[in-house]
């Protein structure tokens, strides 16, 4: 049991280590596809980051329940859920307030979603907790690399979907 806390720890800076090298690749990648200013504006007056973030927020609530619950399908289902809405975000090549939104989702977002894909692919639902927390770590980044660390995101404490069974 001595082994399960520094094997939680080593799990965590190993997916933060994955998330700064896949960053680099991917500032690499976003540099080289091409935007338009004139898709830049259409993009910063038409698409409302806060309803998908919204989405990605409820997502991630229920992905945590469902996981808590020990419900697999469930969890499964609301993380291809979140990386769907991340992705339609970054598809939408979103620039706000001068900060290129959808390269942020690229960097930070995007490759945390797939590393708790993986984990759980292969470990099911066990050290979901580190994984999770891990892409919470994803998030905080991209609220702080975007201007907006005063946005905080933590493992919910209390189910405000009182009204959805989240067990098996």
């Amino acid at each position: 049991m001595r082994w399960l806390v520094p094997a939680v720890l080593v799990f965590l800076v190993l997916v933060v280590a994955l998330l700064f090298v896949r960053t680099e690749r991917l500032t690499a990648l976003a540099a080289e596809r091409p935007t338009t200013a004139s898709e830049s504006v259409k993009n910063e007056e038409h698409v409302e980051v806060a309803e998908y973030m919204n989405h990605i927020h409820r997502y991630a609530h229920k992905l945590w329940f469902a996981a808590e619950a020990g419900n697999l399908p469930l969890a499964a289902f609301y993380l291809e859920e979140l990386e769907e809405t991340m992705e339609a975000l970054e598809e939408e090549r979103v620039i706000d307030e001068g900060k290129d939104l959808s390269a942020l989702l690229r960097q930070y977002g995007l490759p945390a979603v797939h590393a708790l894909e993986e984990q759980m692919k292969e470990r099911q639902l066990a050290d979901f907790k580190a994984g999770y927390e891990a892409l919470l770590v994803g998030c905080n980044a991209c609220h702080a690399a975007s201007d907006h660390a005063f946005i905080q995101v933590q493992v919910p404490t209390l189910n405000r979907y009182t009204d959805q069974v989240f067990q098996p």
